[in-house]
């Protein structure tokens, strides 16, 4: 199973509605290419007075959203929010959200776009937030926050 009849099956039966096949999807996105990513918004807060130890962090990847779109280019709003936590008390906060720009050979239709931020556009902002949390943590003299690589792991067949 690919990661798009995976991210199909994932969706409740009720959602399972996809206008376009795999093959149409992988089509689109050859013509689609990236541009840029710009960090506008950033919120980071430390408690440091109470750091003894590495928090459990968490992050949470909100809904992206179409900024705007002209014929052949796309920008999408990408918010997150990651907390690290020690013993239910929040030590840390980054929240924001970046802009990324894409260029498209075809229409970035909305159906394309219901398929490509939940299958592909992680693939692009992984990076970018793994640097950026990296260096908040460096500069304020906080242990290190590095998130794990993305993967793309199909599922085990054995389960």
């Amino acid at each position: 199973m690919n990661l798009f009849e995976r991210w199909v099956m994932d969706k409740p039966v009720k959602e399972r509605q996809v206008k376009l096949t795999p093959e149409e999807y992988r089509e689109i996105l050859k013509g689609v290419e990236f541009i840029s990513a710009s960090l506008v918004n950033l919120n980071y807060n430390l408690n440091i007075s109470s750091v003894d130890k590495p928090p459990t962090f968490s992050l949470e990847e909100r809904p992206p959203s179409i900024l705007s779109k002209k014929e052949g280019f796309i920008s999408i709003i990408y918010p997150f929010h990651l907390s690290g936590n020690l013993a239910e008390e929040e030590i840390v906060k980054i929240e924001g959200r970046f802009v990324l720009e894409f260029s498209s050979k075809s229409d970035f239709s909305n159906k394309f776009f219901d398929i490509f931020k939940d299958v592909t556009l992680r693939i692009f902002t992984w990076p970018y937030l793994r640097e950026l949390f990296a260096s908040m943590a460096t500069r304020s003299n906080f242990p290190p926050i590095i998130l794990p690589l993305f993967k793309l792991i199909p599922p085990d067949k054995s389960t």
